[in-house]
């Protein structure tokens, strides 16, 4: 298994679009396969964000993961975030994720990048084991969300400042009668 970027193995750019579209596009209403597969071909590059990058088991595509701009669905303004960390169900526990989310994290220091942040509706031990931490709970299309950030100055380090307090999750809106 190695990791590489999309950049270098376009052919797969479908693939990952239609992944992560049927993972995570029910939270984007509106967005369309389509949709997911113009922004993969947009993120074919290397030396900028956004950037997508591929697990690969000789030729055959096994994972992905962004590094992203924005996530305006949770913290419009906050840039830039992890995205779309998705394994081929056949490979999950087999520490692909860990390893392309930390070949992410490598980018992101690389390009000088100070903080990563990401949205996560599950998996959070997962992230929190790799030294993200929650900093906002969010209620977003029937789904409790957490935005989690790592600091990545001097490379990604593995803990929060001192006196980070993660604020309570916001509760859904109800209808007004």
């Amino acid at each position: 298994m190695h990791i590489d970027y999309l950049a270098n193995c376009q052919q797969h750019t479908d693939t990952i679009a239609g992944w992560v579209f049927a993972e995570w596009g029910y939270l984007r209403p509106g967005f369309t396969l389509e949709n997911a597969t113009r922004e993969f071909r947009e993120r074919a590059v290397i030396e900028r964000i956004p950037l997508a990058l591929v697990a690969l088991d000789g030729a055959e595509v096994i994972g992905c993961i962004n590094i992203k701009l924005s996530e305006d669905l949770t913290l419009p303004g906050v840039t830039p975030w992890i995205g779309a960390l998705y394994v081929r169900s056949d490979w999950r526990r087999k520490s692909v994720g860990s390893q392309l989310l930390a070949f992410a994290e490598s980018v992101a220091a690389r390009l000088g990048i100070r903080a990563l942040h990401l949205s996560a509706t599950d998996a959070l031990a997962f992230y929190e084991r790799r030294g993200w931490g929650v900093l906002s709970r969010h209620f977003l299309q029937g789904e409790h969300v957490c935005v989690m950030v790592k600091y990545c100055q001097d490379g990604c380090k593995t803990d929060m400042p001192p006196d980070f307090i993660c604020p309570p999750i916001s509760p859904p809106e109800t209808p007004a009668s």
